[in-house]
């Protein structure tokens, strides 16, 4: 069979094959191409579900490297302590094309055991995909110890096999692993970063504290750090620290949308310390109800990256801006599916923190203030 090559990415795919698998680029109609171009990073997930969400190949702008990842939590988590894990998200059905490719990729790599490049590549599509379906966690766990049973010490297996405890707030099997993988590269500082998240919702601040300064000691623009230790130094009750360490992270961001996610942080935690202008007054703090919407919101791979800022113009009316987010270009069944998210976060959230009368979420383009969807309970 003949092969291309993805022209974003520069990863092998099979010809007749719709997108390429490991950046998510629409393959359509594209003529084979060398191999070349740049190498995404493990922590792609957000290319790839952008991609399965907003209908096969019609989003080839999400294709920007990732926002920094500060889960669990965020620069906006209560600062009396660590915020509790939220309850599982409902998966996103995925669509029977990209079913079909997971399923293609795993044959191929059960006929093939001891090709362990290939495995690591299975477990890296499974994670991706499971930021979107959940249970593909554990099919992603099996593949990276698939792996790491013939070869413990391989790098790339313990990194992915972390990301996957990192993202369902494992906290001591992600400090193992990364542990283990900082054992061998030791100067990494996006794993270094991902540790110091962990130490730091396992409890230990001062390790974390430790180690994101010392990130950013020998990597003085590494964004992540900064934007981590924002997180941290919030959830530890200084907003003031963790407003400067913001503003770095906005001069250091090179995408719009991270930094209007940026500027929104900064503008809370600016009414919250009162350092706007004078007399600035705090924001109104949220409701157990409006606290849970939002972290819901906030974390969904796709949408939260590009929420700039979140409005309560009645208590239980949320009001979300959001930038770059074009709805129309998604098929009706994706829609669809995307509707019914933001519904099940409504109810989930009255069901935990009852409200009397109509609830509702409804997105606005940040930019022309034009509504793009709204849902009610």
């Amino acid at each position: 069979m003949s092969v291309r090559f993805c022209p974003e990415c520069g990863s092998s795919a099979p010809a007749g094959a719709k997108f390429c698998m490991e950046c998510g680029l629409s393959l359509v109609g594209l003529a084979p191409a060398p191999r070349g171009g740049w190498q995404p990073t493990l922590a792609g997930g957000l290319v790839f579900g952008a991609f399965v969400v907003l209908g096969l190949g019609i989003w080839t702008s999400i294709l920007t490297p990732d926002p920094p990842k500060p889960k669990p939590g965020g620069p906006v988590a209560p600062a009396a302590g660590v915020a509790a894990p939220a309850a599982p998200a409902k998966p996103i059905e995925l669509p029977e094309e990209v079913k079909r490719a997971v399923g293609n990729l795993a044959a191929r790599a059960a006929d093939r055991p001891e090709e362990l490049d290939l495995w690591v590549h299975l477990g890296e599509v499974y994670y991706r995909t499971a930021q979107l379906d959940p249970s593909y966690y554990p099919k992603a766990i099996a593949a990276f110890d698939h792996v790491l049973e013939r070869e413990p010490a391989r790098m790339e297996a313990l990194r992915g096999k972390g990301n996957v405890y990192y993202d369902r707030k494992e906290t001591t099997a992600a400090i193992e692993l990364y542990e283990r993988y900082l054992r061998q590269k030791p100067d990494d500082p996006t794993v270094q970063t991902d540790l110091a998240t962990m130490y730091l919702f396992a409890g230990d601040g001062e390790r974390a504290f430790s180690m994101y300064r010392a990130v950013i000691a020998a990597h003085p623009d590494f964004l992540q750090a900064h934007y981590n230790l924002a997180a941290a130094h919030h959830q530890q009750g200084d907003a003031a620290e963790a407003l400067a360490e913001l503003q770095i992270a906005r001069r250091l961001a090179k995408d719009d949308d991270l930094r209007a996610s940026i500027d929104d942080m900064i503008g809370r935690l600016q009414a919250e310390t009162a350092v706007a202008g004078v007399g600035a007054a705090p924001a109104a703090p949220r409701s157990p109800f409006q606290e849970a919407v939002e972290a819901s919101l906030r974390e969904h791979q796709i949408l939260g990256p590009r929420i700039t800022r979140i409005e309560w113009p009645a208590p239980g009316s949320a009001r979300v801006l959001v930038g770059s987010f074009p709805m129309e270009h998604m098929p009706e069944a994706v829609r669809q599916t995307f509707e019914q998210r933001l519904t099940g976060y409504l109810t989930s959230a009255r069901e935990a923190h009852p409200i009397e009368g109509t609830v509702q979420v409804t997105l606005v383009d940040a930019e022309s203030g034009r509504e793009l969807t709204s849902v009610s309970r």
